[in-house]
């Protein structure tokens, strides 16, 4: 009861900090700003920042409704001209002639001036949107017209009917009424909304970076809440339109606070609000002067202001304008002022329906100036806005193209908008429920901060509902920015890679520098990045997810955890390439032929390891039976094949010439096994190794064969190769690989069609018996023409003899009669039985499938058996043998969800994807034991610090042996560096493990000559025990083994060693010393390092040249020690005087002399003491005799 009434407190306890996590990532995106305003500013910001997000959906929903300006007229213009023939409006051209006074001196007019033409073509579209004069549609110049893309003059239309035909039509008033029926009434409502909350909102972000006082803050907030013009501060406040070189600028408000004289009134102040001003939407200033020369004269210098500042000038205006910006303001010392004509006209009131009529209006009359409606046609006013154009690069068709009115302008500066974008990744891809969960959440936060003093570390107390937040996980962008993702996967999704692209062995599809994955179903381009040294997606908005893969076709975004994946088949199908192409039925029979489960999958997903050999052959086998099937089938219906490779090899089949259709599927059926062992031996040729490995071990499959050459060491390679001799550890791992091989092909024979042998046969026989109605026969079975039967089987009925020939099994009763043909076993086995006994057994069904299916569902209950039946022993000796223990596996990683059931299905992710990222192997409960730290986020930051430390450390020492025969080794090094800094060691999984430091790194049979001098803030806490054994290390960096700060066993043995690797902060930690078969001589200063190893329990140097001896007597914990031929001249110092001492080896030294009393001490009597080989007396030589008798 007491536990049960704890672990809900815990579970909320670490709701709680993961929650706080989760909102760590919005608490650093919010803007400073935002943590100084008062509870009561707050929260007219959080009632406001919604009504500013649900304006900007629905002008984003109402705008969207607007046309652009090419794409309205186009068609229009296009149906008008189609009345006067075949005339294309995207292939035609207006030509249009002007006269000019030509520079050129005639001999004729001599000095006169001359007066020149030319001409010059448009597109007609455009031609048509600027339209035409009442003059231009009676006459214009002859060279006028129509002309093709060719230049070639059409006919169909004249200069002046095309005038007649473009003012006929009127483009611009169509256009605006368009604009009329999307813009009124409903635009309206909700600009007059946006603007009056996107004014309240830049107020308070200007009161609490000191720019507006409490006072003015309140005026405005009075404004945009009630409408009122109240007083400020005594002075009644005048709202005005800003006017700059005598345009009116719009959107842009002044407040004029007044001071009353008895004369004349004058400004008191001002304050300006220019709408998403990136300086600061809100000024102070003393009067308007002063803001125009020291505030907008000096940001209008900028050219990038400029930019932004042309959304208030009308586009009329925009030539006069930006030309006296250019000419009152360019090359102005920088401590000047000018000032810029400025004036104020009153505003109507109420101001915000106002401001959203002007915005409306100032939109019709950009679409105006681009389009002039007839009765608005304006040559001076075009004539302004072209030489704007070409001032801005542009032509009028280019503008046209891309004036969508205002959609831009309105929905910039919506300080919503810009809250979730600085905080959340591709925002603009979610729906709009998920955008106001969103807000709600970051103001949530935001209102913590304020609760706790700007602190991040209590945010999340309470439980939250914000499910959406909650799912997203963190996002470094390419810029260094970190937001919240909700790792949307469908902006990176591609179309398949071309056929030219060549898979590889990782899983990649390579097109010369492309590269495409498959995860899901889905693909994916990706592409290398060198600076954190992985793979990545294409970048979308400025984001590139990380992978993760084995090496051998399993892909995985970063922040996916397999240790959570429950679907079987799913955790199957992600280990990718031809894994993903099996259906249902194929997975499951991959998996029963293996003995194999989710757990044993997702360990390999959790570990980064590729699956084994002897389950891709089986899975490649099961594919290609399905194949064979699927062939068959469309031969028997007639239908076109898409398998023409395979269709070839059925017609190589004996008796297949000459057939097609239904009969030559009877020949294919036939020969489907054979058929499948053609196939699959073509699909696998031999390397020249792997054929001298295959020619010891016949039954080893090429895949199999590969991962023994692999997993050899160089010097075992070598040794293949130069002698034809299997090296005994490559023997041991093919004889390993062998009994799989025998297993596998029993489980596949039982499942799949595919060639039958005889150990198919010995196991089933042996099986019948446990077939309800299928074990009365007795069997005897028979290899060739042997005389002696291999196995013999027991049955209360008749004995038959089973004939097994090259693949094929034939029936012989007692009487040596022979019973039927040659043929498969399961059909050869129904000929003993009669047929009660097969309706018996087949139940309805027919027999032969059915007694192959409950003999398969047999084997599979009892794996054991078959084991035992073809005298193998358990498989062992690899990660995942092929059949689970009955006691399960030592770090084998469960799917995740007993520990966070307590805290609901929508958990906060951005700490555990992390987390899970850097430790895979981490369990439920060791994740939950991170939440619970109060320093969980600052510790985690800390190690993804050190290990991209050490990724990038070990990459660089790595590449550094680029070109020598080291490399192999070195990256072999570092990956198990890297993996055991992971703990992702299975064999030593565990919060014990890790509490009390028992984890091992080893490294055996090295071409290694140099080990890594780690970088100092890399640590390996969790490594006791390090074992390096036959590498051709001479020198151990003392930076190495400083990273090592708990090793209790250092043992680097048969290696190159010259000195004692045994830095100072190892001396009295290490209780363990091997360092036996190396080439270490002592000098002086390092008998006396090795003396002041006072921790030691067990000291090995043996097969080293040391010629020196040194002192034991600190060594007050020494159990054993042995020093067999390491030339010592004498006795180790101090030898009588190690009370623990139980074993001495000191054979093979030129001693010649025992300490005094040695035969007396407790070590001689009870010990175990080695001393042949040295220079001691016979005496000493019998009384050792006699000790080791």
């Amino acid at each position: 009861m007491q536990n049960n009434s704890r672990q809900p407190s815990a579970a909320v306890d670490t709701l709680a900090m993961a929650q706080a996590c989760q909102d760590h990532y919005i608490a650093q995106r919010l803007p400073a700003w935002m943590k100084r305003l008062s509870v009561a500013e707050f929260t007219l910001l959080s009632e406001a920042l919604p009504e500013l997000l649900a304006c900007r959906a629905g002008l984003v929903s109402a705008l969207a409704r607007i046309r652009n300006l090419n794409a309205f007229t186009q068609p229009l213009l296009q149906q008008a001209l189609g009345a006067h023939g075949d005339l294309d409006v995207d292939r035609l051209y207006f030509r249009q002639w002007y006269t000019f006074t030509s520079p050129t001196i005639h001999y004729v007019t001599s000095r006169l001036p001359v007066v020149g033409s030319d001409y010059y073509d448009i597109p007609l579209l455009e031609a048509a949107l600027s339209n035409f004069t009442a003059e231009q549609q009676r006459d214009q110049p002859q060279g006028n017209c129509l002309v093709d893309v060719r230049g070639a003059r059409r006919s169909e239309l004249s200069a002046p009917g095309f005038a007649r035909l473009c003012r006929a039509l009127d483009l611009g008033q169509k256009y605006q009424a368009h604009l009329d029926s999307v813009l009124q009434p409903e635009v309206r409502g909700l600009l007059t909304r946006r603007q009056r909350y996107s004014m309240l909102v830049d107020a308070l972000q200007a009161r609490a970076q000191g720019v507006l006082s409490a006072d003015e803050l309140q005026w405005v907030v009075a404004l945009c809440t009630k409408d009122t013009l109240g007083k400020l501060e005594g002075a009644s406040v005048r709202v005005r339109q800003l006017a700059v070189f005598g345009c009116r600028l719009q959107q842009i408000v002044v407040l004029d606070v007044i001071d009353a004289g008895l004369l004349f009134n004058t400004s008191k102040r001002v304050l300006v609000y220019v709408p998403g001003d990136p300086h600061g939407p809100w000024s102070v200033r003393s009067d308007l002067e002063d803001y125009a020369r020291r505030v907008l004269g000096k940001r209008l210098r900028e050219d990038d202001y400029r930019r932004f500042f042309n959304r208030f000038v009308r586009r009329r205006d925009s030539q006069r304008f930006f030309s006296a910006v250019s000419e009152r303001l360019d090359d102005v010392p920088g401590w000047a002022t000018r000032d810029l004509d400025e004036q104020t006209f009153a505003y109507r009131l109420p101001l915000f329906e106002h401001l959203a009529d002007d915005w409306i209006a100032r939109i019709k009359d950009d679409a105006a100036v681009i389009a002039p409606p007839v009765a608005l046609l304006d040559r001076e006013v075009q004539a302004e806005h072209a030489r704007r154009l070409r001032a801005e690069g542009w032509t009028l068709l280019g503008v046209a193209g891309f004036f969508v009115p205002g959609i831009g302008a309105v929905l910039l500066g919506v300080m919503a908008w810009e809250l979730l974008e600085q905080t959340f990744q591709a925002v603009g891809d979610w729906q709009d429920n998920e955008r106001n969960a969103a807000l709600a959440h970051l103001l949530n936060v935001g209102k913590g901060l304020l609760a706790v003093g700007a602190t991040v570390a209590v945010v999340a107390t309470a439980r939250r509902a914000w499910s959406v937040v909650d799912n997203l996980v963190p996002a470094q962008l390419e810029n260094g920015e970190e937001k919240l993702w909700n790792a949307d996967l469908g902006p990176y999704r591609c179309e398949s890679p071309p056929d030219m692209a060549v898979p590889d062995m990782e899983g990649m599809h390579r097109l010369g520098e492309r590269r495409w994955i498959s995860m899901d179903g889905h693909w994916y381009e990706m592409t290398w990045h060198n600076d954190d040294e992985q793979w990545q997606l294409l970048p979308y908005q400025g984001y590139a997810p990380p992978l993760r893969h084995n090496g051998a076709g399993a892909w995985r975004l970063w922040y996916e955890q397999p240790a959570e994946w429950g679907d079987t088949r799913q955790l199957f199908r992600r280990l990718g390439g031809p894994f993903s192409d099996l259906d249902d039925a194929q997975i499951d029979q991959s998996l029963a032929i293996h003995g194999l489960d989710d757990q044993h999958l997702r360990a390999w997903h959790v570990y980064g390891l590729a699956p084994e050999a002897a389950l891709v052959d089986t899975v490649a086998r099961v594919r290609l039976a399905g194949r064979i099937g699927t062939l068959i089938n469309h031969l028997r219906e007639g239908g076109v094949t898409a398998d023409p490779l395979l269709l070839e090899q059925v017609m190589r089949l004996p008796q297949a010439a000459g057939k097609d259709g239904a009969a030559l599927a009877d020949v294919a059926w036939a020969g489907r096994r054979e058929l499948l062992q053609a196939v699959y031996e073509e699909q696998n040729p031999d390397t020249e190794t792997g054929r001298l490995l295959r020619q010891n071990f016949a039954s080893l499959h090429r895949l199999a064969a590969d991962e023994v050459l692999r997993d050899a060491s160089e010097d075992d390679l070598q040794l293949l190769r130069e002698t034809g001799r299997v090296p005994l550890p490559m023997a041991e791992a093919a004889r390993l690989q062998v009994a799989r091989i025998r297993i596998a092909r029993v489980y596949e024979a039982l499942s799949i069609d595919t060639p039958q042998n005889l150990d198919l046969a010995r196991v089933v026989l042996n099986l019948l018996v446990h077939v309800p109605g299928a074990g009365g026969p007795g069997w005897r079975l028979y290899d060739g023409d042997a005389s002696e039967p291999l196995v013999t089987v027991e049955g209360s009925g008749q004995t038959f003899d089973l004939l097994h020939r090259h693949g094929l099994f034939r029936l012989r009763t007692r009487t040596h009669t022979v019973a039927g043909e040659r043929g498969e076993l399961f059909e050869t086995l129904a000929a003993a039985y009669d047929d009660a006994s097969q309706a018996a057994i087949g139940q309805g069904r027919s027999f032969v499938p059915a007694l192959r299916q409950a003999l398969t569902d047999v084997a599979i209950e009892q794996r054991q058996t078959v084991v035992n039946l073809l005298r193998l022993e358990q498989p062992t000796g690899s990660f995942l043998p092929p059949q689970r223990l009955a006691d399960g596996r030592v770090g084998y990683p469960l799917a995740g969800g007993r520990f966070w059931g307590a805290l609901g299905r929508n958990r906060p992710r951005a700490l555990q994807a992390r987390l899970r990222d850097l430790y895979p192997a981490f369990s439920d409960e060791q994740i939950g034991h991170w939440l619970a730290s109060g320093d969980a986020q600052a510790r985690l930051h800390r190690l993804e610090q050190q290990y991209g430390v050490l990724k990038r450390h070990l990459t660089q020492w790595a590449r550094s042996a680029l070109l020598s025969s080291e490399l192999p080794a070195r990256r072999e090094f570092r990956k198990g560096l890297i993996n055991c800094w992971r703990c992702l060691v299975p064999e030593l999984q565990g919060q014990a493990a890790l509490d009390d430091g028992r984890f091992m790194l080893t490294q055996t049979i090295s071409r290694l000559g140099h080990l890594p001098a780690l970088p100092a803030q890399v640590g390996f806490p969790h490594v006791s025990i390090l074992a390096l054994r036959a590498m051709r290390v001479e020198h151990v960096p003392d930076e190495f083994l400083r990273a090592f700060p708990n090793l209790r066993n250092l043992e680097i043995t048969h290696c190159r060693l010259r000195r004692l690797p045994l830095p100072l902060m190892l001396v009295q930690k290490l209780e363990v010393l091997d360092l036996s078969g190396n080439q270490i001589t002592l000098d002086q200063g390092q008998a006396l390092v090795l003396a002041d190893c006072r921790s030691l329990v067990y000291l090995n140097l043996s097969d080293n040249p040391l010629r020196r001896a040194f002192s034991v007597q600190a060594m007050t914990e020494l159990n054993a020690l042995y020093l067999s031929n390491t030339q010592l001249p004498e006795c180790p110092y101090g030898l009588m005087d190690a009370p623990e001492l139980h074993t001495l080896n000191l054979s093979g030294n030129r001693i010649s002399e025992l300490p005094e009393g040695f035969h007396q001490s407790q070590l001689w009597r009870l010990g175990r003491v080695e001393l042949s080989g040295n220079r001691l007396g016979g005496g000493a030589g019998w009384v050792i005799k006699l000790a080791f008798a």
